[in-house]
């Protein structure tokens, strides 16, 4: 999958717009995407 950020987006932004809710969702992208 691919999620397009514009600039200044977080990454629980790009998860509420994508899944639509943060809740559990944010820490999973974050484990799974090491360096963002």
């Amino acid at each position: 999958m691919k999620v397009r950020a514009l600039q200044g987006d977080t990454v629980d932004l790009l998860c509420f717009r994508h899944y639509g809710t943060t809740q559990g969702v944010t820490a999973q992208v974050l484990d799974a995407n090491p360096g963002l």
